[in-house]
């Protein structure tokens, strides 16, 4: 399960089971999706997801490109692009208050058993900040946007802009709520599971069943499509639809459909290229060292030089830039 995550997120990627301290069951117990298995393990009883998506089957839509998306945006897309159109968000009423202090206090009227989203979209959001956990005034826009934020049902966001001057009208006008509620996730699944794709598993290869699909399907695998790949419908070299998610979907043909899919590493075209690229390397300096003697003492400076400056991009490549970048995340995280 992901740290934080929410069930539509969870059941999408394939978190087939939830791991619960002992402690920790009536939780557990309250989430009806949940189904407590025999797997124990000292403090620790594990639970399976019953909502949880099959890992291959066909979807309805083919593009699940997001950019210029935001989050909200993205997460309509891919619900869109697996169940044929649609969205699953229902929006919630606000209720706003203001403080003393100039902040505003906003909370969404909760539904049970849902997956919670709030979203702030300000022309600029640099004008509004909010609070942290310890108090203290923070960006608005580092906490709560479209971009990457869920809103957990029990939490109070509070807003106020720098100048003084928002009101209540412009947080419904660039402010909202969302949910996806369970049962809407949970017939996702359903349909999820009735087209749900069987394959086998070989030696860097995958082999679906043959598909029988519509115009416009696509077959789509929570594997993550890495650089390598080679994909073929009905013996015809294809290339994976653009997924923001970063995982396989293959276009289908209308009919029935052959699909493999095989993986070799990109990384052998990159040693060969090295080895025929050291050999051409050789094969002139041979040449330079045995034929051309006086070319090699013309070039002798040049050399020189080109070494201290290979030797000095290594350095900066493979030690300061890693050791920079490992200490800014330090900092980051420290801070």
């Amino acid at each position: 399960k992901s740290n934080r995550g929410n069930l539509f997120s969870d059941c999408l990627l394939g978190y087939k089971y939830v791991v619960y301290k002992t402690s920790s069951t009536s939780t557990a117990n309250s989430r009806s999706y949940l189904k407590k298995t025999d797997i124990t393990a000292g403090d620790y009883i594990v639970y399976e997801n019953t909502l949880c998506f099959p890992t291959a089957f066909v979807a309805s839509g083919g593009d699940m490109s997001f950019d210029g998306l935001n989050y909200i945006r993205s997460l309509e897309k891919i619900y869109s692009c697996l169940n044929g159109g649609g969205s699953p968000f229902t929006e919630l009423p606000l209720k706003i208050t203001r403080g003393e202090d100039g902040f505003y206090t906003v909370q969404a009227e909760c539904v049970a058993r849902s997956d919670f989203y709030f979203a702030a979209e300000f022309p600029d959001m640099g004008l509004y900040v909010t609070l942290d956990g310890n108090g203290n005034e923070v960006p608005l826009a580092d906490h709560y946007d479209y971009r990457f934020k869920t809103y957990a049902a029990s939490e109070v966001i509070r807003i106020r802009d720098k100048s003084g001057k928002m009101t209540e009208e412009d947080i419904r006008a660039f402010c909202h709520a969302y949910s996806i509620e369970q049962t809407t996730t949970a017939a996702l699944a359903g349909k999820a599971r009735e087209n749900r794709v069987s394959y086998t598993l070989g030696k860097n290869k995958m082999i679906p069943e043959t598909i029988t699909a519509e115009e416009g399907d696509c077959l789509f695998l929570s594997y993550a499509s890495l650089d390598g790949y080679r994909v073929t419908v009905n013996g015809k070299r294809v290339e994976f639809v653009d997924c923001g998610l970063d995982l396989m979907l293959v276009p289908l043909e209308e009919g029935e459909n052959a699909v493999s899919i095989e993986y070799v590493s990109p990384y052998f075209r990159y040693i060969g290229i090295g080895i025929a690229a050291a050999l051409l390397l050789s094969a002139l300096w041979y040449f330079i060292l045995v034929k051309r003697k006086k070319i090699l003492e013309k070039l002798s400076p040049l050399l020189s030089f080109a070494a201290y400056a290979l030797s000095a991009f290594i350095g900066v490549a493979f030690a300061v830039f890693p050791l920079g970048v490992y200490l800014y995340k330090l900092i980051i995280y420290i801070f």
